[in-house]
């Protein structure tokens, strides 16, 4: 088919932690427009364009409950496709899907259907534009298109449960998101002014700002491919500027390059300070273009400055006097320099700590620093949050020290050191695996696991986000934002310290080097209700959820939740579908989360009106009990905009908790909808218990 052929180049398959979808390209400068439930919460991404090569991609911009994202790689005159915002097609239309179904190999496939109706309000605000054109798993986020080849929707979904219905988001609604999405942070003046560190930078028109993390701003011209990039560093004690420079230097030219060029390199003046300019040249294997750029280094108050500036290099003769200009805009607060940064201390060792009240509530952070590798020592290199805790939400983003192939790296945690010989610890490493050892009191290092992940970043570039919850015996293990595993924490089971750890294998550590750390975060975790144990009267025809009552007059935005529900009969006599109310603020504002008598799990959201309920999920799982006299353990647990559920200890999904994030109560319900219960009988529970996180 001729569209097909046309569009297929400008079609992309996109790999992320979660899995595989697809995309389209809006630019030829390297704009990709996808589901955001495809990238989920990573801020990288793998894109294979139609000729197989597989280039980075950045995550600039996503909103959930709409389900689109905005993403931008390394382009230059590439095939874009035609989007189509102006006419929507009528029912009856015919339209072909593009993507990588199922993520066969191979190129992007097509299916041929047509339009069969348009649901309004089904992707958060956007309309869904049904079809019966066939819509695979792998297919999120490719274009739907009409016969001229142009895009009149985002192919997202099949219905539950349903042959052909499939759904995709009215392009004439999401370009509207799409644009948002694209224009980045909101300036004043086209002045960015940093939040976390005292510097800020002016853009001219045309030019956006995307906050990556605290530490790292990305400026992406809209008609180009120029760009500019701030990165801060917390310096480890002692490091001149001088010798900052140096090592960001030899770090930006050992990479994998096709061919690499170094023009220049002088030193000015930016922002008062002395500054190391670079001028490079280079092309990289996966690019069929090169590229010009010029790097920035300065250092002052402990903290480093880097700044890189790049674009094809076809267009840096158009573009260098705008990316001087931003450059010279550069200003640092230098009266407040000394004072941003909560800690700067280097550590290299993991140190003992003022004890604070283990039954106090707690939340230390978000901290950023580097922790400096010195393998003569005999210690890890570490740096101690001073919190002292027995359970507790940990997580920070790290920066290996290399990406040489050749050697090893390993960082992460250790948990609850109440002394020299009692610990968890928990470190990733460069091979792909995760490692949990503990010490028990004595000299022994006992090895309680040890997996691969797929979800460990170990290419060129890449950060990786760790976060550990513990809570008694049990813990959870969560990388790059995707639950990893269950963790036995039952061999040392003592309140103790939390850090962060630089190298936990000695064979992984290499004179000066330095392990970089961010958003270090520690969050005690305290019972704040239960155990209880109860039952839940079935009232019918009231118009009510049978609830029980709120056990606790805390609001709670991050918890961790769960209860045993007993079957209150057969499914054969009658339905039930018993779960949690969470971040209940007001009618009809909540999330709620349960299992049903099908076999099924579902999560609703309601944002304060009964239309603003809608269906997140609803799906089976074969971890529900559904016997006559069977239980059911719910656990639950909600941090920010994401969630994780477990049923009779199997983890059954991540949820998306962005649709509703104010505080609110949490309730235990018997049924969630109409026509389930029975008059006459109950839902009994127990161990039902609800752990509040750090210090709300």
């Amino acid at each position: 088919m001729e569209i097909a052929e046309t569009l297929r180049p400008s079609v992309v398959r996109i790999q992320s932690s979660g899995g595989t979808g697809t995309g389209f390209i809006i630019h030829s400068n390297g704009w990709i427009v996808t589901n955001a439930h495809v990238v989920g919460n990573d801020s990288v991404v793998d894109v294979e364009l139609s000729s197989g090569v597989v280039r980075g991609a950045r995550v600039l911009g996503r909103d959930q409950s709409q389900d689109l994202a905005v993403l931008v790689m390394d382009g230059y005159q590439l095939p874009t496709v035609q989007l189509n915002a102006s006419e929507r097609p009528k029912v009856g239309d015919e339209v072909v899907a593009m993507g990588y179904a199922l993520d066969l190999p191979g190129t992007a496939t097509f299916t041929r259907g047509m339009v069969s109706a348009f649901r309004a309000d089904m992707f958060g605000s956007l309309t869904a534009l049904q079809t019966d054109t066939a819509i695979n798993p792998g297919n999120s986020g490719g274009p739907l298109v009409d016969l001229n080849g142009r895009v009149v929707g985002v192919n997202t979904a099949g219905a539950l449960e349903a042959v052909g219905i499939n759904f995709a988001i009215v392009m004439d609604e999401a370009v509207e998101v799409i644009e948002h999405l694209r224009a980045g942070e909101t300036l004043t003046g086209g002045q960015f002014v940093s939040g976390a560190y005292p510097f800020t930078i002016t853009l001219p028109e045309g030019w956006r700002a995307y906050q990556i993390t605290s530490s790292r701003v990305y400026f992406r011209h809209d008609q180009s491919g120029a760009e500019v990039v701030v990165d801060v560093t917390v310096l480890p004690t002692g490091l001149t500027p001088v010798q900052f420079a140096t090592s960001q230097i030899k770090l930006g030219a050992d990479q994998d390059f096709e061919f690499y060029e170094r023009d220049a390199t002088r030193n000015i003046t930016i922002a008062t300070l002395p500054a190391w300019e670079v001028t490079e040249r280079w092309k990289r294997p996966e690019n069929d273009f090169s590229q010009i750029g010029v790097e920035y280094f300065m250092a002052i108050g402990g903290i480093g400055y880097s700044l890189y500036t790049q674009s094809p290099s076809d267009e840096w003769d158009n573009v260098k006097s705008v990316v001087a200009e931003i450059i010279g805009s550069f200003t640092i607060d230098l009266s407040a320099s000394n004072t941003t940064i909560v800690s700067t201390d280097t550590p290299t060792s993991v140190p003992s700590a003022t004890p604070q009240s283990s039954g106090a509530r707690v939340y230390f952070g978000p901290v950023d620093g580097t922790l400096e590798h010195t393998p003569d020592d005999n210690r890890v290199p570490g740096y101690d949050s001073g919190t002292t805790l027995l359970d507790s939400v940990i997580e920070a983003t790290f920066v290996p020290p290399h990406y040489d192939s050749s050697r090893l790296w390993s960082l992460g945690f250790v948990f609850r050191n109440s002394g020299p010989l009692e610990y968890h610890a928990l470190a990733i490493r460069s091979n792909g695996y995760w490692y949990h050892r503990v010490r028990k009191g004595d000299r022994n290092l006992v090895s309680v696991d040890s997996q691969y992940s797929s979800y460990i970043s170990t290419s060129p570039g890449s950060i990786n986000h760790i976060r550990v919850l513990a809570l008694g015996d049990l813990g959870s293990l969560f990388i790059n934002g995707k639950y990893v595993s269950e963790l036995d924490l039952s061999g040392w089971s003592r309140a103790g310290t939390v850090s962060v750890i630089g190298a936990w294998f000695a064979d992984d550590e290499y004179s000066g080097e330095t392990t970089i750390y961010r958003e270090f975060t520690v969050r005690s975790l305290q019972i704040a209700s239960g155990p209880i144990s109860d039952s839940i009267p079935h009232i019918l025809d009231d118009g009510l959820m049978d609830a029980y009552p709120n056990p606790t007059s805390i609001s709670f935005r991050d918890a961790v939740v769960q209860a045993n529900f007993k079957n209150p009969y057969s499914a054969d006599l009658g339905k039930w579908s018993p779960g949690f109310m969470l971040r209940h603020s007001k009618s009809h504002a909540l999330h709620s989360i349960g299992v049903g008598s099908r076999g099924n799990w579902y999560h609703y959201v309601g944002q304060g009106t009964i239309a603003s309920i809608k269906g997140v999920t609803n799906k089976l799982s074969p971890y529900v009990d559904t016997s006559p006299t069977g239980t059911n353990f719910l656990r639950l647990i909600a941090l920010g905009d994401k969630g994780w559920f477990f049923v009779n200890r199997n983890y059954v999904a991540e949820l998306d908790l962005s649709g509703w994030t104010q505080r609110g109560n949490v309730q235990a319900f018997a049924n969630h909808f109409t026509g389930h219960g029975l008059s006459n009988k109950s839902t009994e529970f127990d161990q039902f218990v609800i752990w509040s996180v750090g210090k709300e």
